[in-house]
């Protein structure tokens, strides 16, 4: 995943971060249906598994030039978790 495969955005809000892990997960998952919302968590999305979810944190950390610490590389396991842990270090950058 590079920036490429995404828009360059001005400002990274919540939706624009949910939008560019829809992109990851379709891309990494090998499927297009796939619709993130913040509610979901790695049981409601197939083929969300611990190789998976690896693969999925190098892509964002690549994505975003951020990252992750164990600690919270392993309370990943919602998407809202992932935003969580995603915008402030976004927001950090931007300051």
């Amino acid at each position: 995943m590079t920036p490429s495969d995404t828009i360059y955005r001005l400002t990274m809000n919540r939706d624009n971060i949910l939008a560019d892990l829809n992109v990851i997960f379709r891309k990494l998952l090998k499927n297009q249906n796939i619709r993130l919302s913040e509610n979901m968590t790695d049981e409601d999305i197939d083929d969300w598994d611990s190789l998976a979810h690896i693969q999925i944190v190098v892509a964002i950390e690549t994505l975003y030039h951020i990252r992750f610490t164990t600690g919270e590389i392993q309370k990943q396991r919602s998407i809202r978790n992932l935003l969580d842990i995603i915008e402030p270090k976004l927001a950090a950058r931007h300051n």
